[in-house]
């Protein structure tokens, strides 16, 4: 995904799986959890474009077949 410097796209995971923390390969982007008073269902997480570059988020839940894994490669443009 491209998003523009400045810009923020949440990340939202079925709170019905059991997530690791995503995290952030790279520097262009920052994770910011967002914490709800009650479950809406999903955990969420902004992802907020700081400066130009890529950087890979990612994270993985267990479920009952295997290791179900999220990884989106975002790019920041000025």
């Amino acid at each position: 995904m491209t998003l523009t410097a400045g810009g923020m796209v949440p990340l939202r995971l079925d709170s019905r799986l059991q997530w690791e923390t995503p995290t952030a390969d790279g520097s262009a982007v920052t994770l910011v959890p967002v914490a709800y008073k009650s479950d809406p269902g999903y955990r969420e997480w902004e992802i907020h474009a700081e400066r130009e570059g890529e950087t890979v988020v990612s994270t993985a839940a267990t479920v009952p077949w295997g290791l179900r894994k999220l990884r989106v490669t975002v790019r920041v443009t000025g």
